[in-house]
């Protein structure tokens, strides 16, 4: 999220934190299951 905050970052200001996708395959589709019930996680 320091990005999102950083004045010389590309993305300064043009990342919806509250907004959270997750995806993964084989050990990262575990992982994103781990954090699907993050409440900023919109979908997954």
């Amino acid at each position: 999220m320091s990005e999102n905050g950083g004045k010389d970052s590309p993305f300064c200001a043009r990342i919806a934190t509250d907004q959270i996708a997750v995806s993964g395959w084989s050990c990262g589709g575990l992982q994103a299951l781990i954090n699907a019930g993050d409440p900023r996680v919109k979908t997954g």
